[in-house]
Protein backbone atom coordinates (compact mmCIF):
# COMPACT_ATOMS: atom_id res chain seq x y z
CA UNK A 1 0.00 0.00 0.00
CA UNK A 2 1.74 3.13 -1.14
CA UNK A 3 -0.99 5.64 -0.80
CA UNK A 4 -0.65 8.43 2.02
CA UNK A 5 -4.32 8.50 2.05
CA UNK A 6 -5.08 4.75 2.33
CA UNK A 7 -2.19 4.19 4.75
CA UNK A 8 -3.67 6.98 7.11
CA UNK A 9 -6.97 5.50 6.45
CA UNK A 10 -5.53 2.17 7.70
CA UNK A 11 -3.73 3.14 10.55
CA UNK A 12 -6.78 5.12 11.76
CA UNK A 13 -9.10 1.61 11.93
CA UNK A 14 -10.20 0.35 15.39
CA UNK A 15 -8.47 3.89 16.88
CA UNK A 16 -10.38 5.36 19.90
CA UNK A 17 -12.21 8.54 18.27
CA UNK A 18 -10.79 12.04 19.04
CA UNK A 19 -10.12 14.18 20.63
CA UNK A 20 -7.14 13.21 22.94
CA UNK A 21 -5.63 14.63 25.66
CA UNK A 22 -2.62 15.83 27.62
CA UNK A 23 -2.16 15.92 31.52
CA UNK A 24 0.42 15.49 33.56
CA UNK A 25 0.91 11.69 35.18
CA UNK A 26 4.08 10.12 36.50
CA UNK A 27 4.67 7.83 33.09
CA UNK A 28 5.08 8.82 29.66
CA UNK A 29 2.27 6.72 27.97
CA UNK A 30 -0.90 6.89 26.16
CA UNK A 31 -3.80 5.72 28.75
CA UNK A 32 -7.41 4.72 27.22
CA UNK A 33 -10.34 5.09 29.41
CA UNK A 34 -13.39 3.23 27.95
CA UNK A 35 -15.45 3.20 31.42
CA UNK A 36 -16.47 6.72 31.42
CA UNK A 37 -19.03 6.81 28.73
CA UNK A 38 -17.44 7.93 25.60
CA UNK A 39 -13.84 6.41 25.48
CA UNK A 40 -11.38 8.98 26.27
CA UNK A 41 -7.26 8.84 25.17
CA UNK A 42 -4.93 10.96 27.52
CA UNK A 43 -1.43 11.56 26.60
CA UNK A 44 0.51 11.44 30.21
CA UNK A 45 3.67 13.66 30.13
CA UNK A 46 6.28 11.69 32.57
CA UNK A 47 8.97 10.23 29.80
CA UNK A 48 8.25 12.52 26.95
CA UNK A 49 8.61 16.15 25.61
CA UNK A 50 5.48 18.20 25.84
CA UNK A 51 4.94 18.91 22.23
CA UNK A 52 5.65 15.04 21.73
CA UNK A 53 2.74 14.62 23.68
CA UNK A 54 0.98 17.20 22.64
CA UNK A 55 1.24 16.28 18.84
CA UNK A 56 0.34 12.56 19.32
CA UNK A 57 -2.55 13.21 20.96
CA UNK A 58 -3.11 16.28 17.96
CA UNK A 59 -2.42 13.38 15.62
CA UNK A 60 -5.81 11.51 16.33
CA UNK A 61 -8.21 14.55 15.13
CA UNK A 62 -5.22 15.72 11.82
CA UNK A 63 -4.98 12.72 10.26
CA UNK A 64 -8.76 12.58 9.36
CA UNK A 65 -8.73 15.82 8.48
CA UNK A 66 -5.71 15.77 6.43
CA UNK A 67 -7.27 12.75 4.82
CA UNK A 68 -10.22 14.68 3.84
CA UNK A 69 -8.14 17.75 2.51
CA UNK A 70 -6.22 15.28 0.39
CA UNK A 71 -9.05 13.97 -1.30
CA UNK A 72 -10.87 16.98 -1.40
CA UNK A 73 -7.85 18.20 -3.44
CA UNK A 74 -7.64 15.10 -5.48
CA UNK A 75 -11.24 15.62 -6.77
CA UNK A 76 -10.37 19.29 -7.58
CA UNK A 77 -7.57 17.96 -9.54
CA UNK A 78 -9.49 15.77 -11.53
CA UNK A 79 -12.01 18.06 -12.54
CA UNK A 80 -9.01 20.99 -13.56
CA UNK A 81 -8.11 17.70 -15.52
CA UNK A 82 -11.21 17.43 -16.97
CA UNK A 83 -11.88 21.12 -17.73
CA UNK A 84 -8.25 21.37 -19.18
CA UNK A 85 -9.03 18.85 -21.43
CA UNK A 86 -12.39 20.29 -22.36
CA UNK A 87 -10.13 23.42 -23.42
CA UNK A 88 -7.54 20.98 -25.09
CA UNK A 89 -10.60 19.66 -27.28
CA UNK A 90 -11.92 23.74 -27.97
CA UNK A 91 -8.34 24.92 -28.92
CA UNK A 92 -7.91 21.69 -31.27
CA UNK A 93 -11.62 22.26 -32.62
CA UNK A 94 -10.80 26.39 -33.33
CA UNK A 95 -7.30 25.72 -35.24
CA UNK A 96 -9.19 23.08 -37.46
CA UNK A 97 -11.88 25.59 -37.92
CA UNK A 98 -9.30 28.15 -38.81
CA UNK A 99 -7.08 26.07 -41.07
CA UNK A 100 -10.25 24.84 -43.05
CA UNK A 101 -11.48 28.81 -43.28
CA UNK A 102 -7.87 29.28 -45.05
CA UNK A 103 -8.45 26.32 -47.22
CA UNK A 104 -11.46 27.80 -48.01
CA UNK A 105 -10.28 30.75 -49.02
CA UNK A 106 -7.71 29.19 -51.68
CA UNK A 107 -10.43 27.36 -53.19
CA UNK A 108 -12.19 30.50 -53.60
CA UNK A 109 -9.46 32.40 -55.01
CA UNK A 110 -8.60 29.82 -57.39
CA UNK A 111 -12.18 29.25 -58.48
CA UNK A 112 -11.97 33.08 -59.76
CA UNK A 113 -11.07 33.95 -63.04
Amino acid sequence: MSDVVQQAKAALEGVTEGPWDVVSGAWGNVWHFPDEGTPTVVVRLGGMSEPDAEFIAAARSLVPDLVAEVEKLRGAIETIRGIASIAERILVDFHARKELLNILAVIERTEQP
